[in-house]
């Protein structure tokens, strides 16, 4: 196994006030079968913090604990400044907002549609994302994958969430689309939003991020600054995917 860096993953000695969320000793599993153990995670308000991994390393697995859908065996989950067990509905009234793998959207209403449901402002989504605008009309099931992630991420921003975890951020989205999510989350995070996500590219994840964590068989292998692991991706891209211990970073 890699041996974990040693610096926190959410900033380096941050105050209680700036953290939204922290994880100690975090260990989860489905049954009998233990997916994840040991993650030690804190997000900072205003800051992205990218978790990284093959898949089946556990990235899924970590964001469905902190959000409330899945038990942890083992630790705590802390989120604004409380340890909970509190379900996903008791987690969002508090300020969480979640965007899963499936972008949480009903293909078969219109944009427009979708945000009446969720009982979200339609001139506040379109502030934060103009081009929604001319496609209000159109079904969620119709748009691209850079539309619908566009709509998923500025309807969950128009809440105005302390914190925004998103699973697979950026999956299937061409490079333009990406860009365009990326800024938006960027917006949010000077406003003061935490931002945690899952995504897949290493390279777009270290340039949007402030912090990462390398999940590999279900513990934290390498965590820190992304500035500073900007030059490494290939020997952080070894890691993520290797299945012994012939992957380690000095």
């Amino acid at each position: 196994m890699a041996t974990a860096c040693n610096e926190p993953a959410g900033g380096d000695d941050p105050s209680p006030a700036e953290v939204v969320l922290q994880t100690a000793g975090l260990a989860v599993g489905y049954q009998d079968l233990q997916v994840v153990q040991g993650i030690d995670l804190a997000v900072q308000k205003g800051k992205i913090t990218a978790l990284l991994g093959a898949n089946g390393s556990g990235k899924t697995t970590v964001l469905r604990t902190v959000v409330g859908l899945q038990r942890p065996l083992g630790g705590e989950v802390r989120l604004f400044g409380e340890v909970t067990r509190a379900a996903l509905h008791a987690r969002a009234r508090a300020g969480l907002g979640y965007i899963a793998e499936n972008r949480s959207l009903i293909p078969a209403l219109t944009v427009r549609d979708n945000l009446r449901l969720a009982k979200v402002d339609t001139a506040a989504v379109v502030a934060l994302a103009p081009p929604l605008e001319k496609l209000l009309s159109r079904r969620a099931g119709l748009l691209s994958g850079g539309e619908q992630q566009l709509l998923s991420v500025s309807r969950a921003l128009a809440r105005r969430p302390r914190l925004l975890v998103v699973d697979e951020f950026c999956q299937g989205l061409a490079p333009l689309a990406a860009e365009t999510v990326s800024a938006l989350l960027r917006q949010a995070t000077e406003a003061g939003t935490a931002v945690l996500l899952v995504e897949q590219m290493l390279h777009r994840a270290l340039e949007l991020s402030d912090r990462f964590l390398v999940l590999r068989q279900g513990a934290v292998a390498l965590a820190g600054r992304s500035a500073d692991h900007r030059n490494r991706t290939e020997e952080i891209e070894r890691l993520t995917i290797a299945t012994d211990d012939s992957a380690r970073l000095p």
